[in-house]
């Protein structure tokens, strides 16, 4: 190993030594003396200049923030607004349709979003199980699907009249499910999106239990119908709602002895004679009359006072209502418009929920002409009984 030094330009010095059996050799450079103190000095001039320029440079930066500090903030603040509004959409969107899932799950009726082409997209639950399957299944397909040809046809064909014409359409239709045929009041109506239909929505209710009750019901008034109509006793039905009304206006106004004021008043109780209306009345009621038609019959009623005895019927009708009686019997003459008398039975009664309202009233009528002929005659025939017993114990 060996030293030696090369002065380059009186600046630095190199040390080299050199590694025997190897061809390598080290190399060592240091600055002198009076490099070092060049260095020192420069050092001791430029570091002021770029203290200034360090000022300078931080004096124009605090400006510059300084002087967009209320721009920043601003854009902060919008962006800080832009998000919350952001989140409280998204939430309002999650809420949303939380509730139309809700609503759609608990709804009393069937209810289901189809596509133009006729995919089913969403159905409640309900709808799901009248097709004896699940939500998720039917989600994606048709009504082909699950109906037979003759339903598909009436579904398809209301769905296009639908998407033809834009508007709401109202059927009642008879579908064969899986379990049964049921019943279905449907309504269907377009989905629009900007003035495009872009789906058809279906709500419907399956009414197969209540048409059922509907058609015995049905049944239940015809059979009483034809019963009542055959009965070989009148039947009316009368609403005598405003002649209440009329009766309560008069106590108001201090009256209390209603067939006292009848009587002095012939033309009020005409007025509310004529207030009444007949509802129905069965054949016999008519025959009674010797009406043909119920409207015969409300004509004669609301004439009757040119006869006498309707009115005496009439006061005495009205005067037993107006004391609150709920059940009364009146024997009258009727002048049928042949001109021949006949005596009837008429028995009225107020049902116990019209008692307020007089609203309905139903009356029987019986001839009993042919019993009170009887009567007559066994009186007539009980009297020269004792006028014949009478001469004999004289004689």
């Amino acid at each position: 190993v060996y030293k030696r030094q090369v002065d380059l330009s009186g600046s630095w010095t190199v040390a080299a030594a050199e590694i025997p059996d190897t061809g390598w050799h080290l190399f060592d450079v240091a600055p002198h003396v009076d490099t070092l103190s060049f260095l020192q000095r420069e050092y001791v001039r430029v570091l002021p200049s770029v203290l200034m320029w360090f000022v300078g440079a931080s004096l124009v930066t605090f400006l510059f923030l300084r002087l967009n500090a209320k721009r920043v903030l601003e854009r902060a603040e919008i962006l800080e607004r832009e998000n919350r509004r952001r989140q409280e959409i998204e939430k309002a969107l999650r809420d949303s349709e939380s509730m139309f899932a809700a609503f759609m799950d608990n709804a009393p009726v069937e209810m289901m979003i189809k596509s133009p082409e006729g995919v089913y997209q969403r159905a409640n639950p309900r709808a799901a199980r009248l097709m004896n399957c699940s939500a998720d299944a039917l989600v994606g397909s048709l009504a082909r699907d699950h109906f037979g040809p003759a339903d598909v046809e009436r579904i398809e064909s209301l769905d296009a009249r639908v998407r033809a014409l834009g508007e709401t359409i109202r059927d009642r239709q008879q579908i064969s499910y899986a379990d049964a045929v049921r019943t279905l009041d449907i309504v269907k109506f377009p989905i629009k999106q900007s003035g495009e239909t872009v789906g058809v929505g279906v709500i419907s209710m399956d009414i197969t239990e209540q048409e059922k009750a509907e058609a015995a019901l049905r049944d239940s008034e015809e059979r009483h119908r034809r019963i009542c109509e055959n009965l070989p006793l009148g039947v009316w039905e009368e609403d005598y709602s405003r002649a209440k009304q009329a009766i309560d206006q008069l106590r108001a106004e201090g009256v209390s002895d209603f067939r006292q004021y009848f009587l002095e008043h012939p033309a009020a109780l005409r007025t509310i004679v004529n207030g009444t209306r007949l509802i129905s009345a069965n054949r016999a009621a008519l025959d009674v009359y010797g009406a043909g038609e119920p409207s015969n019959v409300a004509h004669l009623q609301s004439s009757a006072f040119v006869l006498w005895q309707y009115e005496g019927y009439y006061r005495e009708e009205l005067a037993c209502l107006a004391e609150g009686k709920t059940r009364i019997a009146i024997e009258h003459q009727v002048t049928k418009p042949d001109g021949q008398d006949v005596h009837v039975r008429t028995i009225t009664f107020v049902p116990k929920e019209f008692e307020d309202s007089w609203a309905v009233l139903v009356s029987t009528e019986e001839d009993v002409t042919t019993r009170m002929r009887s009567e007559q005659a066994l009186r007539q025939s009980d009297a020269r009984y004792r006028q014949i017993t009478q001469a004999t114990n004289v004689v």
